[in-house]
């Protein structure tokens, strides 16, 4: 006997329901996207052609695909749904599995939450921003402005385990039923967040089944900005470094300035 996970056709009207919540594709028309790095980070990115997607399980905010936003109760009919469409086995076999559950109701909810929990380590997702000009991004992520923020245009934004969607944030944690919405829940689970984390403007490229280092084409590179407190030594590596790694779609880098008038950064073209 074996259970089968079917993933359905998310329907016609799928992402109008999504775009409704705020989780929204975001695909190359959409813009470019922005990942903060440290320097040493960003010579090990140019060096490998390669981001590191992460478990949420390393991420820095404790509540990153918490538990509390799947709901993984189930009603009877839910329940013979599933043992109908999900397990090979007679009909025989079905019912008696049927009537076991529903003498012990925590048993399919408690799996199920502990299966979800699992997954947490399977997922690999790396983060990126709309914006390069995110004082508080330059400060938590690339070393106090030491570092470097890379513009990318990714061509494949779905498809083949490939998540590229916009983050939704909230002040409440609301949790969705895992049976009555699988796919609509799972999203919601992963791209919620806090409202505490708002100002980054969050876009998350997810891996559902890979993770660790996974290699970007270097077309996809296209924007490099330079933080106020990098060294033009170090500039200088990096632009070496870009030239003879064959990063030829790069159109434009730029140093970032403090804004004399107002808390801002601005920009400086190289």
């Amino acid at each position: 006997m074996k259970y089968n996970i079917k993933i359905d056709d998310v329907g016609p009207d799928f992402w109008e329901k999504m775009d409704a919540l705020g989780i929204k594709r975001f695909t190359k028309r959409d813009g470019r996207i922005y990942q903060y790095v440290s320097y040493d980070t960003a010579l090990k990115i140019i060096e490998s052609n390669c981001l590191h997607y992460s478990t949420p399980n390393s991420f820095n905010d404790p509540f990153d695909l918490t538990s509390g936003l799947l709901d993984t109760s189930i009603a009877k009919e839910d329940l013979v749904k599933l043992v109908t469409d999900g397990f090979d086995a007679s009909e025989d076999e079905r019912q008696k599995i049927i009537d076991y559950n529903l003498a012990n109701p925590d048993l399919i909810p408690t799996l199920f939450a502990k299966t979800l929990e699992d997954t947490k380590s399977d997922i690999g997702i790396t983060c990126f921003s709309k914006s390069y000009l995110k004082t508080l991004m330059w400060s938590h992520y690339a070393n106090k402005h030491s570092g470097v923020c890379f513009g990318f245009s990714f061509n494949q934004v779905a498809g083949d385990g490939i998540m590229q969607l916009t983050v939704r944030y909230t002040d409440k944690v609301e949790a969705r039923n895992y049976f009555k919405e699988t796919i609509f829940s799972i999203y919601n689970w992963i791209f919620t967040k806090s409202k505490v984390w708002e100002y980054e403007e969050e876009v998350r490229r997810v891996y559902i089944k890979d993770k660790g280092l996974i290699p970007f084409d270097k077309f996809e590179l296209v924007e490099v900005y330079y933080g106020v407190r990098i060294s033009d030594d170090q500039i200088k590596k990096i632009q070496a470094l870009l030239k003879v790694n064959g990063y030829d779609n790069i159109s434009k880098q730029s140093t970032m300035k403090i804004n004399p008038q107002t808390f801002d950064l601005i920009e400086h073209k190289l």
